[in-house]
């Protein structure tokens, strides 16, 4: 059964692919299990605004961090609630994940 995951309202184009927002928190996912299967892989579905729908995979996923002079990791986010991205291909356009673009998960990857 398809999963909901966000509503797009901004994307950022990265090596890895486009990037979306806003993320997933964890706390917000409790009614939603499937989420925590979820991998890089998993095949996903985009519903447009227009009604197209498209479907696609999750690249990768997380959050934004960066490592201090000591080696230490560090984060603006709450760690135990972060907001994790997700970034799917590359190959997508920006139109063809515009602002208000529903994704669903449809499968989870193998582990």
């Amino acid at each position: 059964m398809p999963t909901y995951l966000l509503t797009v309202q901004q994307t950022e184009r990265t090596v890895q692919g486009l990037r979306l927002s806003p993320g997933i928190r964890p706390s917000q996912t409790t009614d939603r299990p499937a989420i925590g299967t979820m991998r890089q892989g998993a095949r996903l579905e985009l519903r447009r605004p227009d009604g197209a729908r498209q479907r696609t995979h999750l690249v990768t996923y997380g959050i934004s961090v960066w490592k201090g002079e000591d080696g230490a990791i560090f984060t603006q986010e709450n760690p135990s609630d972060p907001e994790i991205k997700l970034t799917l291909p590359e190959g997508l356009a920006s139109e063809d994940v515009v602002e208000g673009t529903e994704v669903w998960l449809l499968e989870a990857a193998e582990a």
